[in-house]
Parts: C-alpha cells; sequence; structure tokens
C-alpha cells in the first residue's frame, strides 16, 4: 500500500511513519516547515493549502491513502484566530 502522510514532521505523522514502514507500506511524508528526519521512502515539501500543488502530489503519486496530520497547533492563537 501507498500511503501519503500531510504534516510528516510533526510527532504524529513521523509516527505514522513508523508503523507504516513496519508493515512494508511505501510511505511518501509531505512537510511544510517541519522536514522528517527519516522513517520515510519520499520525502516532499508541500503547502496543503495550495489546491493545484495538493492535486499534482496526489497525481504524481497515486496514493492509496492519504493522512493528514497536519494542524496548527498553538492554541493562544487558535482561540484569538477563530476562523
Amino acid at each position: 500500500m501507498k500511503i501519503l502522510v500531510v504534516g510528516a514532521g510533526g510527532q504524529v505523522g513521523e509516527k505514522i511513519a513508523v508503523f507504516a514502514q513496519r508493515s512494508s507500506h511505501y510511505t511518501i511524508g509531505a512537510y511544510k516547515s517541519k522536514k522528517p528526519a527519516s522513517g520515510f521512502n519520499e520525502i516532499l515539501q508541500l503547502d496543503k493549502t495550495n489546491k493545484s500543488e495538493t492535486r499534482s502530489i496526489i497525481n504524481k503519486f497515486k496514493p492509496d491513502v492519504v493522512v493528514d496530520t497536519a494542524a496548527l497547533h498553538n492554541v493562544d492563537y487558535c482561540e484569538t484566530h477563530p476562523e
């Protein structure tokens, strides 16, 4: 199985990579600012808010599964900027 992990540089994304690799899945890690250390077969930079870039990556790699773990984690900022 081919898995695309968006937010690959974060804690959850890296954990998914570890489990996927143990099960012999091909993993592609996509990150915006924090590049993952390792654990992925391929690593690429992606701004998931760019619709054409995201579609291009999906069309290129044709993953069986896309897991989006990317999120804004600054709680104070989120509370003052609900949009």
